[in-house]
């Protein structure tokens, strides 16, 4: 009876850590159970200056959405990018494979509430969002980028990684 026990146990741990170690280039691995994993097409993205010396974050627009991990109902998404004109690896560790942000290509987001990246300013630049960005009475005590991605219910998100994909 032991036996089979431990042979039942061992199969399905072999199991687990065959599955656990496949991943893809366009998948990225999960951090969190609660995350976001969004497919989208990118629309739009605003263009702040001085990236190198503010941490401005650029609001971007994806349509064509698939969500492979969580719930988001909506035809399109808001997310912040820290710093667009450096590609994702030298940006920030582990924040995707991606080069550069063209508008029309299809990205892999891992998207998050929190501001993983410490971005200091959010700069919406020429994207049409549904919601002022410089609404004083949203950010009534001048808050945080993160509190105001908060505050969008559940529109906007930080990105914390974004890879490369091909539909």
């Amino acid at each position: 009876m032991w036996k089979a026990f431990f042979v039942c146990l061992s199969t399905i741990l072999l199991v687990s850590c065959a599955k656990s170690t496949q991943t893809t280039d366009a998948t990225p691995v999960l951090h969190q159970s609660d995350e976001l994993i969004v497919v989208g097409r990118l629309k739009n993205i605003s263009t702040p200056s001085h990236c190198g010396y503010l941490h401005f974050g650029a609001v971007a627009e994806y349509t064509d959405l698939t969500i492979t991990n969580g719930q988001y109902l909506g035809d399109k998404i808001y997310v912040v990018h820290g710093c667009p004109e450096l590609s994702r690896n030298e940006y920030a560790e582990d924040s995707g494979n991606l080069a550069a942000l063209q508008i029309g290509d299809y990205h892999v987001l891992r998207l998050t509430l929190q501001n993983e990246t410490k971005i200091g300013v959010i700069d919406s630049g020429e994207v049409q969002l549904p919601f002022d960005i410089n609404d004083t009475e949203a950010c009534a005590n001048d808050c945080d980028a993160e509190t105001f991605v908060r505050l969008q219910n559940g529109m906007m998100y930080f990105s914390s990684q974004v890879d490369s994909y091909s539909p």
